[in-house]
């Protein structure tokens, strides 16, 4: 993802199942965008002349803000492990006072 953002590239549906692992753990992005027709549910239109997106897959920030780099990403994921953190320690918390 770090290249791809160095290099200028906006995927825009990058997820697992557009990733192909071949020989030595080679990972190669693509567009499966020939399936569209398979799953023609989970694709769809936010504005005329825009292209149909995968709203189902896609996440949240991509597309209410329209935001797509790694800065953003990886703020996102600090802010959501700050929240597991909060929420797994008050549980820790409750619970050994359950046990008392």
């Amino acid at each position: 993802m770090r290249h791809m953002e160095y290099v200028g590239l906006i995927h825009g549906d990058l997820a697992a199942r557009n990733c192909l692992v071949g020989e030595r753990l080679t990972v190669k992005v693509s567009d499966l965008g020939v399936a569209r027709s398979l799953y023609a549910n989970d694709y769809c239109c936010l504005r005329h002349g825009c292209p149909a997106l995968p709203l189902r897959w896609m996440a949240w920030e991509a597309v209410v803000l329209v935001s797509y780099s790694l800065a953003f990403v990886v703020l996102i994921l600090l802010v959501y492990s700050v929240f597991l953190i909060l929420v797994f320690s008050l549980f820790f918390r409750f619970w050994c006072h359950a046990l008392d």
